[in-house]
């Protein structure tokens, strides 16, 4: 599960980490439907089938490590 921000797994938010140009992760704010991140547009994002710890935080991949989303 998704460490939720705003609203439910149903529609809401998770926190997450984004890549910058400058190659660092800044906090983002990644868009959930149905318990599953998804673009702008809606579409669900495939993961990469890995876990990554920043500091304690525990995240799941998605596009290559550009984007962290923060699990529970």
């Amino acid at each position: 599960m998704y460490k939720i921000i705003e609203g439910t797994e149903k529609r809401g938010y998770a926190r997450g980490f984004g890549l910058t140009d400058s190659g660092a992760h800044e906090e983002v704010d990644v868009p959930v439907i149905d318990g599953r991140p998804v673009d702008r547009d809606g579409v669900p994002l495939e993961p990469d089938n890995r876990l990554v710890t920043l500091g304690e935080t525990r995240c799941e991949s998605f596009m290559d490590g550009t984007l962290l989303v923060v699990v529970e």
